[in-house]
């Protein structure tokens, strides 16, 4: 992995189950990064996944206007990644 190579490295996305955050998901798992989802529902996360299909994800049902949820979030991807690096 270079600098300029995403693949392998870890994106948090916030409204990763629709429109803007699932797109910017799309695009950056196309470039081989792993994806952390975050959103309000599981329903929502579920349909996301499985449009992502392959690749490594972790989907965390949370509201991002909360400071707990973001923090499991966080807390929950770093276990699991190792890292957040987007």
């Amino acid at each position: 992995m270079t600098s300029t190579d995403p693949s392998g490295r870890v994106a948090f996305i916030t409204g990763g189950a629709s429109g803007i955050g699932l797109a910017v998901a799309v695009l950056l798992q196309r470039r081989g990064m792993k994806l952390v989802l975050i959103d309000l529902t599981q329903a929502a996360l579920h349909t996301a996944a499985a449009r992502l299909g392959a690749g490594e994800l972790l989907t965390v049902v949370g509201d991002v206007t909360q400071p707990d949820d973001c923090r499991r979030a966080v807390a929950l991807a770093v276990q699991r990644f190792g890292a957040i690096d987007l």
